[in-house]
């Protein structure tokens, strides 16, 4: 008759064996029996799946020790190489489960950090409204040379003109804003006169969820629901209309009749993937030729006829803040965000008079991040629906938007 008895090994590594040549005893000291005491304790703080691995890892090394040894004459320890890949085993799974947690965690902290951004940019464009009594124009600046002396017709962006509000005043000091050699091309942007701060980084610019470059811009500014020229020579002639397609940043905050909380000011904008040969319809901008009219349905029309690949496309979207135009500092509300139309444009090189889809876009899962005109930041879901999305990109639409969600 042989009487036996067992623990886990994995949790009592000191194990003394005796033979009394009728049964095999198997007994520990009592260091390890309060270990053994301390187990359930252990178990809750680790939670259920890890007791669940803990209990498999038991019962799988302590079948090994039922099989009958012969007598010893001095202790043995150490473990064999079973019981090494089996806690290996289980350690692996326990990371597999472990670690889409910890990505979830990563991205709801990037997407704070990038709301955060977004405050800062709203704060800014108010900042810089109640400084020069007029908000900073994506249509660039009127009439010649205005308060503080920024030029007619530059190709610099609203972006630059916020930098002295953002704690970048020397950096803006550097910058040529009567710069009209802006050279827009597939390649991106390049300046004869702005060359040095072109690739200078500045991070209230950049999303970190995504893979921004030196002297890029996730956060474009918003031009309202009409598909080009940026809300000008293709609005409707009946002036109700043309309200409802406004949505740009022109005049003061008070012009915004359909209430600063109701209008989207800004958004982001996911940066192109920078290769000449590889199109990324989530990142890219298809070049579709000729729009035929100028109506928001019939650029979705139009942009949903893009074949993929395109004969043509422009690969480095948002790589740029230094510059104005529907490539770098801009886009519309003609699709919704992370829209599965592909955008595109008529323009090779989306300078400032690109007609086309230029969507609201980003890394975030199930959305993108929108600044409002009263500064919140909202997570705006990507299956809001196109209407009330559109509502929300025009100031003077007169539509009722309730949440600012779906």
């Amino acid at each position: 008759r042989i009487k036996t008895s067992f623990s886990l090994p994995k949790i009592v590594t000191r194990v003394e064996w005796h033979w009394d040549g009728t049964a095999l005893h198997v007994s520990t000291d009592q260091e390890q029996l309060r270990v053994l005491t301390s187990v359930p304790s252990f178990m809750s703080r680790f939670g259920l799946m890890g007791t669940g691995c803990l209990v498999l890892a038991g019962l799988v090394l302590s079948l090994r020790t039922k099989r009958l040894v012969p007598p010893r004459t001095a202790d043995r320890s150490g473990f064999s190489l079973i019981d090494v890949l089996v806690v290996l085993a289980i350690i692996s799974l326990l990371i597999s489960l472990l670690m889409p947690a910890v990505q979830r965690s990563r991205e709801a902290a990037r997407r704070l950090s990038c709301q955060s951004n977004q405050r800062q940019l709203g704060l800014a464009i108010a900042n810089f409204e109640a400084t020069r009594n007029h908000l900073p124009n994506v249509d660039q600046l009127p009439n010649g040379l205005v308060s503080g002396g920024f030029p007619d017709s530059s190709d610099i962006s609203v972006q630059t003109l916020l930098l002295p509000y953002l704690d970048q005043a020397p950096l803006f000091q550097q910058i040529k804003l009567d710069d009209y050699l802006l050279v827009y091309s597939k390649m991106g942007v390049n300046s004869t006169l702005n060359n040095a701060v072109l690739k200078i980084p500045v991070p209230v610019f950049q999303c970190p969820s995504d893979n921004v470059p030196p002297g890029g811009c996730s956060y474009p500014l918003s031009c309202g629901t009409s598909p080009g020229l940026h809300g000008n020579l293709d609005l409707p002639s009946d002036e109700a209309a043309r309200a409802g397609y406004i949505g740009r940043l022109t005049g003061q905050f008070g012009s915004f009749t359909d209430g600063l909380s109701q209008t989207v000011i800004l958004s982001e904008r996911s940066i192109g993937d920078m290769n000449l040969t590889t199109y990324t319809p989530s990142r890219d901008e298809a070049f579709y030729g000729q729009f035929n009219g100028f109506s928001a349905g019939t650029a979705a029309r139009s942009c949903g006829n893009v074949p993929n690949p395109p004969s043509d496309h422009f690969s480095f979207t948002g790589t740029c803040w230094l510059a104005t135009g529907y490539g770098y500092t801009w886009y519309n509300h003609v699709l919704t965000p992370n829209s599965r139309t592909p955008d595109c444009s008529d323009s090779q090189v989306l300078g400032n008079n690109s007609l086309g889809c230029h969507s609201a876009r980003s890394t975030h899962t199930g959305g993108v991040n929108a600044t409002f005109g009263d500064g919140s930041v909202r997570f705006i879901n990507e299956e809001i629906d196109l209407k009330v999305w559109r509502a929300m990109g025009t100031s003077q639409g007169n539509e009722i938007v309730s949440g600012g969600t779906p």
